[in-house]
């Protein structure tokens, strides 16, 4: 039987990890992209809070989910939205705890698959200068 690298194997399940941490995020996103653009398009999705380039934009898939990411930045960071994004936002949003939950998941699946493709890149790097010096 063949020996195997522990590095290799250790790239592997990085890389490994990655695809299925995207893969979970990518279905979640949308179904709360479903979910939110027919709850705050009509009173977000308007020209105070965006250009009108980017409602061309953010009109067509796949760039519209990027727009379900502001909400959901809206719906856990609302000081930090209202300060960059929804500036004349004055009623206040009201969500579900479940549809919070989910939103506050999703983005931990986006920082979470963000760190492992870092990990991937330095890791993976790191083996090529080590095993090519």
């Amino acid at each position: 039987m063949q020996e195997v690298a522990i590095e290799g194997v250790i790239f592997f399940w990085i890389m490994l990890t990655g695809l299925g941490l995207s893969f979970v995020f990518g279905v979640l996103l949308i179904i709360l992209h479903n979910i939110l653009y027919r709850k705050f398009d009509r009173i977000l999705f308007i020209r105070p809070y965006f250009t009108q380039t980017e409602l061309a934009l953010y009109a067509a898939w796949p760039i519209g989910l990027l727009r379900s990411i502001m909400y959901m930045t809206l719906i856990l960071f609302p000081d930090h939205a209202r300060k960059k994004r929804f500036k004349e936002l004055s009623l206040p949003i009201s969500v579900s705890r479940p549809l919070k939950i989910a939103c506050a998941f999703c983005m931990l699946l986006l920082f979470l698959t963000a760190l492992l493709g870092v990990a991937f890149f330095l890791y993976g790097g790191a083996l090529y200068v080590i095993n090519n010096a």
